[in-house]
């Protein structure tokens, strides 16, 4: 991953419930997540927490750091 690539993720904060999980055809497999009001797209890096994820649980990630806290439901 270049440098820029890796600052972005590195400083990507989000806060919420997971409310839908969708995979967009042509988007390379990597699945846009709704968390709240916006969506997201998880890329390499946040695809290791999608084994995690369902929806309905909560998410975190502070910005500066790579840890995601995530609250089953």
């Amino acid at each position: 991953m270049d440098e820029k690539a890796q600052a972005n993720y590195f400083n990507k904060e989000f806060n919420g419930i997971i409310l839908e999980i969708k995979y967009v055809e042509g988007n390379r497999g990597d699945p846009y997540v709704k968390i709240g009001d916006q969506w997201l797209v998880f890329g390499k890096n946040e695809a290791k927490v999608l084994i995690y994820i369902e929806i309905s649980d909560s998410i975190a990630k502070e910005s500066g750091t790579k840890k995601y806290l995530i609250k089953k439901c």
